[in-house]
């Protein structure tokens, strides 16, 4: 694989892109729980802790970081397909993998089920669907560290050692 020089920012944008996404979605969350509990007494309403955590923040700041150190080392030699594989698996986790969420939830099974069985539904699924999600966003954090770890070590391959030590040499002329 060789080693190939990115001057361009495209990594940067992909990655702000993600981190906002992901910040439109906490606060489109903040925003229907927000809503939904003006309809319901006080002692029914979730708390804003409840739904908006450390782990809904997490991805955000790691993206922020991530899109940081891609501006930052712009000028570095990296393994283009390496930081396309990073570039790829962030889109998937952070933005297609909720948009299916949503459309999963809203569209498939909000008309053909009673809002109980949507709760049950959705404690049933949660921990597969938190897995998948964590998990695709860990893989999309390993190839930023195998990209920024490749892009730090020596470019330089290997000469060839020259096993003569010019003792002979004198001889040979």
């Amino acid at each position: 694989m060789k080693h190939r020089k990115i001057n361009y920012v495209a990594a940067f944008i992909i990655l702000l892109f993600a981190a906002l996404f992901r910040l439109l979605l906490l606060l489109l969350s903040y925003i229907s729980i927000q809503s939904l509990n003006t309809n319901l007494s006080p002692e029914k309403q979730m708390t804003i802790s409840e739904a908006i955590n450390i782990l809904s923040v997490f991805p955000i700041v790691v993206l922020l970081a991530e899109s940081a150190c891609y501006l930052i080392f712009r000028k570095r030699y990296f393994i283009r397909t390496i930081v396309r594989w990073h570039l790829w698996m962030t889109i998937i986790s952070s933005v297609l993998f909720p948009i299916v969420q949503v459309i999963v939830f809203l569209g498939i099974l909000t008309p053909g089920y009673s809002t109980d069985e949507l709760k049950q539904i959705a404690k049933t699924y949660e921990s597969l669907i938190l897995f998948i999600g964590w998990l695709l966003f860990a893989i999309a954090r390993l190839f930023f560290i195998i990209a920024m770890r490749k892009s730090v070590t020596s470019l330089k391959e290997p000469e060839q050692a020259d096993e003569s030590t010019g003792f002979l040499n004198d001889f040979t002329q």
